[in-house]
């Protein structure tokens, strides 16, 4: 914040001359230091405020597919530049996978927006959440969602910019799997049909999934791994599936 508020009075005093850019860009500096303080006492003494920005964040990360090691990194260091109590750090990781489970984005918005004294507030409110759901790639819908999100909290959407997955909103390229092999992938018997090959496909993902690693502590190499172990399932399952039926 301290940041922006340098460049934007540089910008502003740029046209007369470096003194003036100068002098614009401390006083800058300074009002933006002055609104990172505003913001982060609100927060701080706004308990709706934590709770719906953190949901936010919860339901824009998630829009991917799953929650990331970098969008986990990213709402740990959001939670300590908020300085938030620990019972406030507790709400802010319960309200993250509250958003993760769904909601409507624009209602939750809307009673931000509310709960903001000034448009500059929710605002900048709206940019902390662009920072944080742009930690890792997202596709075009993902983005899409949150230029919604941010626009009602009244940050101009075209500032907006994630950074895209190679081949975005496209199916994820998954391990090969031959007929075989992919139903010892799952646990079971090769030719394992109806109801107990569903069940092994539903176990299989459970106990790999990445979120469900996540929430247990795991680190971010237990993470991934367990994301790639996810996506082999998911292949498996894929060939094989027209049997769960039989």
């Amino acid at each position: 914040m301290q940041v922006f508020g340098a460049l934007v009075g540089a910008a502003i005093g740029i046209w007369g001359g470096v003194f003036p850019a100068l002098v614009f860009a401390v006083t800058g500096a300074i009002a933006g230091r002055a609104l990172w303080r505003s913001i982060v006492a609100d927060i701080r003494d706004d308990l709706a405020q934590q709770r719906l920005i953190f949901r936010l964040a919860g339901f824009h990360c998630k829009l991917q597919g799953a929650i990331t090691p970098r969008h986990l990194a990213a709402t740990q260091s959001l939670i300590r530049r908020l300085d938030l109590s620990v019972s406030g750090q507790r709400e802010a990781v319960a309200s993250f996978n509250q958003g993760k489970a769904g909601l409507d984005a624009d209602a939750v918005s809307a009673r931000l927006r509310h709960h903001c004294r000034t448009r500059l507030h929710s605002a900048s409110l709206a940019w902390l959440l662009v920072r944080l759901v742009r930690s890792d790639v997202q596709g075009l819908a993902a983005e899409s969602r949150l230029q919604a999100t941010v626009a009602r909290l009244g940050l101009p959407a075209v500032l907006v910019r994630l950074k895209k997955t190679p081949a975005p909103d496209a199916p994820q390229s998954q391990p090969a799997a031959t007929p075989s092999s992919a139903w010892r992938v799952l646990g079971v018997a090769p030719g394992t049909q109806g109801a107990a090959l569903k069940k092994a496909y539903r176990k299989a993902m459970s106990t790999h999934h990445p979120d469900k690693v996540a929430a247990a502590g795991g680190s971010a190499e237990a993470i991934e791994a367990a994301k790639q172990e996810s996506q082999k399932i998911q292949a498996a399952w894929n060939k094989v599936k027209r049997h769960a039926t039989r």
